[in-house]
């Protein structure tokens, strides 16, 4: 047993291994058999790096999206943010942001591949960051220089795929799509924000032409401890804590490569793509509320949850050389015995039922002309407000509320509001940016678009929106609003994109106000967004 020589191994050469120096020097002590048996010394392949992401900077002018309507009774908030100086007589907004995406691949070997994202300068407001030491006596206008924020590097992704005998394993922190994105969305999109990543652990097989994937992800691990005094591995302070997933999916995808041949041949030319997946999700007992100072949670801090939830998400797409149609549907199940913030205060059990799905479809009228009509539906909930973002500090929904918690317990113990994921877009307004995403809603949406000549295409819709719950909406009507949302949108032919998008919003009686008494007026917003993809 080699293992006992350690102990009298002189420390010339302990410090020699310890600084990473030993494998240069004489292999005097008969050391070499220490050496991390994981890492080659000659790799059969020198790894191969390339490098992909986007450059993008958008503007953007809000004219009105507080809709003129005062106030919230409830919150003495406007349902959008107006100008600090003269609320009262001007309600128009600018801004403008940028950001540099890097996503660096690493080929190690022909089925081993290692990737990340990485964002630089991430959404950061053009002039939000003035260099503070050249300003006199305190004012902005003295500025002459930006400097970095502290956070202007963001690593968000890094993960491995790997080819084995039996499948495709992925590990690591990814992006995560599925179908249309309505549920699930990776936010890879130019003009996206808040896509998916999870931690997860995943095998793809496949069988008999169809693809069976597994996953094993954790949302949550909750508190650590560090033994080394906060270097090095930080390990999970409690496994009953963590928030962990398990999901099945069957799917059939074809590559654009093999849809071009499908759609090319003779009999038939069609394609068709589709997925089921189950997922399920649990997780014990919570921490909350660690008490400031405390090295580590004690067991008067948990809180049993005893969580546990059923997600089913299905889509298909079926495409001919003129036509495609797609439908995404979910439906989500879910119970907690305690939703309590506060350890020892309890709360009772709560559940939720959910479900939502989007139905479109494209016709491609001629070379250059496509039509394409899409509907949308998520389920609500009858408690006021929409339940879109609410705030952690509202106890309860009160009427005439835009956005609240849809629980108020005692009394009312379920959730079910569905939410589209927010990077789903589906107007430039008033899903996007007034209530912040689709939920508790029915729209449909009919788009032409033309082009491309020379490179730009021409694009027009019109949004119609309506509450599925009316006393979700501030006044009890279920009509929320129509929107024409117009673009032109410019692609070269070495990766210079550019858009102008234009559109205005007239609310309907959902989104007037009671107190004060006044009538939601039309907003518009201009958007625009310069990009360079590589």
């Amino acid at each position: 047993m080699n293992a006992p020589k350690l102990t009298v191994v002189a420390p010339t050469a302990l410090m020699l291994l310890a600084t990473g120096t030993a494998q240069a020097a004489p292999d005097e002590w008969g050391l070499g058999a220490l050496r991390d048996p994981f890492v080659a010394e000659d790799p059969a392949q020198d790894p191969v790096v390339s490098l992909g992401g986007y450059f993008r900077l958008r503007g953007d002018v809000f004219d009105n999206l507080d809709l003129n309507r005062g106030p919230t009774p409830t919150t003495g908030e406007t349902v959008f943010p107006v100008p600090i100086d003269d609320p009262e007589h001007d309600d128009t907004l600018t801004s403008s942001n940028l950001r540099l995406r890097l996503e660096p691949h690493i080929r190690v070997g022909w089925e081993v591949n290692v990737h990340a994202v990485i964002d630089c300068l991430d959404n950061v407001v053009l002039g939000s960051t003035p260099a503070n030491s050249n300003r006199w006596a305190g004012m902005s206008a003295a500025t002459t220089s930006q400097e970095p924020p502290e956070d202007s590097l963001r690593v968000k992704r890094a993960w491995a795929e790997i080819g084995t005998p039996i499948g495709l394993l992925t590990a690591g922190r990814m992006g995560v799509q599925w179908g249309l994105g309505m549920l699930a969305n990776d936010g890879n999109c130019l003009d996206c924000d808040l896509g998916n990543t999870v931690d997860s652990i995943g095998l793809a097989i496949p069988v008999g032409g169809q693809i069976v994937g597994l996953s094993y992800d954790v949302a949550s691990t909750g508190p650590q401890f560090s033994p080394w005094g906060g270097v090095g591995q930080a390990i999970d302070r409690d496994p009953s804590d963590d928030v962990k997933s398990l999901s099945v999916a069957f799917l059939q995808a074809n590559t654009p490569a093999v849809r071009h041949i499908k759609l090319a041949a003779q009999e038939p030319r069609h394609v068709v793509d589709y997925g089921l997946v189950a997922s399920y999700r649990w997780q014990a007992i919570d921490f909350p509320v660690t008490s400031a100072g405390a090295a580590e949670p004690t067991a008067a801090q948990a809180v049993s949850r005893d969580l546990s939830g059923v997600l089913l998400d299905a889509f298909v797409a079926w495409e001919t050389s003129h036509n495609l149609l797609e439908f995404e549907g979910a439906v989500m199940r879910a119970r907690m015995a305690d939703a309590s913030l506060i350890p020892g205060l309890h709360t009772g059990e709560i559940t939720a039922l959910q479900w939502g799905g989007v139905l479109r479809d494209t016709f491609q009228a001629t070379e250059m002309l496509r039509l394409r009509a899409e509907v949308g539906v998520a389920s609500g909930d009858a408690a006021p407000g929409f339940g879109a973002r609410p705030s952690a500090d509202r106890d309860r929904a009160r009427e005439g509320d835009l956005d609240a918690p849809q629980l108020a317990l005692p009394d009312d113990t379920e959730i079910t509001n569905f939410r589209f994921h927010p990077d789903y877009h589906v107007d430039l307004i008033l899903w996007r940016e007034i209530i912040g995403t689709v939920t508790d809603a029915l729209y449909a949406k009919p788009t032409v678009s033309f082009g491309p000549i020379q490179g730009v295409t021409f694009e027009a819709a019109v949004i119609y929106s309506q509450a599925m719950e009316a006393a979700s909406t501030p006044t009890g009507d279920a009509g929320l609003g129509v929107e024409a949302d117009f673009a032109v949108r410019y692609r070269s032919f070495d990766r210079f994109v550019m858009a102008l998008e234009y559109g205005t919003l007239f609310p309907l009686s959902g989104l007037d106000n009671l107190a004060p008494e006044r009538s939601a007026t039309r907003a518009q917003r201009v958007h625009g967004t310069f990009g360079v993809l590589f």
